[in-house]
């Protein structure tokens, strides 16, 4: 079986200190909200005042299946200091899932941004609330953004958090576009069971982060961001930790956002956090990177390259451990 001190050993010679995070998060969602068919292929979700901070905020409670007929959160903001908060609780019964959020009404009125926590030390301040990513324009100029989660089984692990403020003092009625789409996995394959080991640490000089949760049920095993090699926090990503049955990885560059507080192994465990356990957020306008990375196991290193194409982006891979086929 690979010990701590064989990994350590391997990221010795391995020349360049590691970086990591792990801030993936395994996400069902429901809510009851109401939703209202305007057509035969058109629901919009209708905000309820006041809804003007976390606490308060809006309940957008969905099934993936609405994502067929065309879904629409809806509000209005009545000044332009006013700000609409909403909690989207998304269930899918399949995993691997990316949403993305875009404002349809007048160009230029509107904003949004992901909202969530603060944490100092790996302990998460709930009375705060910070912005986690921006919206920022499509290719059409309409605001946007996106975040990404999995759930093999129904499980409520509590819900994203978005907000809408006015962008122009004309602002006024909003409507956003909710759009869920299937997203890429890469397979890694079967590992022996026992200590698994997930490294960047001499692969890349990209500031690395990743996180690793079990496939079919919710289970948070590990998170990096930085790893502290003895000293001072590396820019690359490192885990050991005992695995069994299937896990799914998801991996970026810096800042990929998590709904939990940092692992204690973690060298930097300060920083944003969202609401959501099962959700995760590239905060990184970086496209067309290659991250390699490497998986240990009692068989050896295991080297594979993940693509992260597109802005905000996150690479998504599965991996089975023991005599799991």
């Amino acid at each position: 079986m690979l010990t701590v001190r064989d990994v350590a050993a391997v990221r010795k010679n391995a020349g360049a200190p590691l970086r990591r995070r792990c801030g993936y998060a395994l996400l069902t969602l429901t809510m009851a909200t109401a939703t209202v068919p305007t057509s035969a292929h058109t629901y919009y979700i209708n905000e309820i005042e006041p809804n003007d901070s976390q606490d308060s905020a809006s309940r957008a409670s969905t099934g993936s299946y609405y994502n067929n007929y065309g879904l629409y959160l809806h509000g209005t903001t009545s000044t332009p200091n006013d700000a609409d908060y909403w909690a989207l609780n998304i269930r899918l019964y399949q995993w691997a899932r990316r949403v993305k959020l875009t404002i349809e009404s007048e160009r230029g009125e509107h904003e949004m941004s992901i909202r969530g926590k603060w944490q100092e030390d790996g302990v998460i301040d709930e009375s705060s609330d910070i912005q986690i990513l921006r919206s920022s324009p499509d290719g059409n100029g309409r605001p946007f953004i996106q975040y990404f989660h999995h759930a093999g089984s129904v499980v409520n692990t509590g819900a994203v958090i978005l907000r809408v403020s006015a962008a122009s003092p004309d602002a006024r009625q909003y409507r956003i576009r909710v759009e869920i789409f299937a997203h890429p996995v890469m397979n890694l394959g079967a590992f022996a069971l026992g200590n698994l080991g997930f490294s960047t640490v001499g692969l890349t000089e990209l500031d690395t982060e990743f996180d690793v949760v079990g496939q079919t049920r919710f289970a948070f095993f590990c998170g990096n961001d930085d790893d502290d090699d003895g000293g001072a926090p590396q820019s690359e990503s490192w885990s050991v930790q005992p695995y069994g049955a299937g896990f799914v990885m998801a991996i970026s560059d810096f800042d990929l956002v998590i709904g939990h507080a940092s692992s204690p192994d973690d060298a930097r465990r300060s920083g944003p956090v969202l609401t959501a356990p099962g959700a995760v957020v590239s905060t990184s306008s970086a496209s067309d990177l290659d991250i390699p990375f490497r998986v240990f196991d009692r068989n050896g290193p295991h080297d594979f390259v993940a693509r992260k194409r597109e802005p905000y982006g996150v690479a998504l891979a599965k991996l089975i451990v023991g005599e799991q086929s």
